[in-house]
């Protein structure tokens, strides 16, 4: 169904190379709908957690990733680069909410690998300046819901 490049993206392939036989696209798209269904449902309760667990320098490393993703659009940094900031901010989270559980299933919610067509629909999501910088801004709002952060410069 999709093709991963590394360091180009995730891509659709021709129906005719996978088998010769018309994709049934719409077999994907329960998968896709619980996907996002579980990632609303758990992602809220890790930024919770990280509002009241994280420390100062887990705090700079997650305004520290917010800012590179916003270098990345000022730079016109190709999507994979602009998509590993955008998920590798979702891995700090996870990772810092102190609960191994909740990171073990942030990882495998944001794995490109288990959920490629969750992929590509984030490549078409952001494929503008202004939705990238939306998403950021989505980001940052998350950071600055911290009692202890401080917002990071915008673009």
């Amino acid at each position: 169904m999709v093709e991963i490049r590394h360091g180009s993206g995730v891509y659709v392939r021709d129906p005719a190379a996978v088998g010769g036989d018309a994709v049934d696209y719409a077999k994907f798209r329960p998968s896709t709908e619980a996907l996002f269904e579980a990632r609303v449902a758990v992602e809220p309760g890790i930024a919770e957690l990280c509002t009241l667990r994280m420390d100062r320098p887990a705090l700079a490393e997650l305004g520290s990733s917010i800012s590179l993703a916003r270098a990345a659009i000022r730079s016109k940094a190709p999507y994979p680069e602009f998509a590993a900031l955008q998920l590798k901010f979702h891995l700090q989270l996870a990772a810092h909410c102190d609960s191994p559980v909740l990171r073990d299933i942030a990882d495998r919610l944001v794995s490109v690998d288990e959920h490629p067509l969750w992929a590509l629909i984030n490549q078409h999501a952001v494929r503008t300046r202004t939705q990238r910088l939306a998403q950021v801004a989505e980001h940052a709002a998350v950071f600055t819901e911290s009692r202890l952060a401080t917002p990071p410069a915008p673009p």
